[in-house]
């Protein structure tokens, strides 16, 4: 056996010696492991079906039915934190729509002037209701794609708009 541990550069005396010392070597353990650590399987430890199977369980290993509660538990989690977002979406909607249209109504306002209020109406000049209809005419948005950046372009545009209006 001396022909096994023989350093790379050594020749030994037949071929199929040579082959024969190249398998052995594989399965040979490294000389510093002690013969207990010789005898234990490398990589994962698998466990008997007796170990993993309780009583309780019906036959079906525990840890397979502990890892179907839990990805249940965080599935319904997650469910509960999607429905939230979408209730959270709808409302952000709903304060972005109030809030442009409530600006948009306080130009037409400012413009027009308020009949309910006794505000007389306060017309933009000639150079900003021209500067006012380039603007709105400039803007392009595609109101069925629901784009965020046409909501955007939208609020970019109103708050031209409000520095063209005359102060009160």
């Amino acid at each position: 056996m001396t022909d096994i541990a023989a350093e790379p550069g050594q020749t030994t005396a037949s071929a199929p010696r040579e082959a024969d010392a190249r398998s052995a070597k594989r399965a040979l353990p490294p000389e510093s492991a002690s013969p207990e650590e010789n005898s234990k399987p490398k990589g994962r430890k698998k466990k008997s079906a007796e170990s993993t199977v309780a009583p309780e369980t019906d036959g079906v290993p525990r840890s397979r039915k502990v890892r179907g509660k839990r990805r249940q538990d965080l599935n319904q989690a997650l469910v509960f934190e999607l429905r939230t977002l979408r209730a959270s979406l709808a409302q952000t909607l709903e304060s972005i729509e109030l809030r442009l249209g409530g600006r948009i109504t306080e130009l037409l306002h400012g413009i027009e002037g308020d009949p309910g209020l006794d505000q007389k109406p306060k017309p933009l000049t000639v150079k900003a209701a021209q500067a006012a209809l380039a603007e709105v005419d400039a803007i392009r948005i595609k109101p069925k794609r629901g784009r965020i950046k046409d909501i955007r372009r939208i609020d970019r545009t109103i708050q031209a708009l409000r520095e063209l209006q005359p102060k009160a």
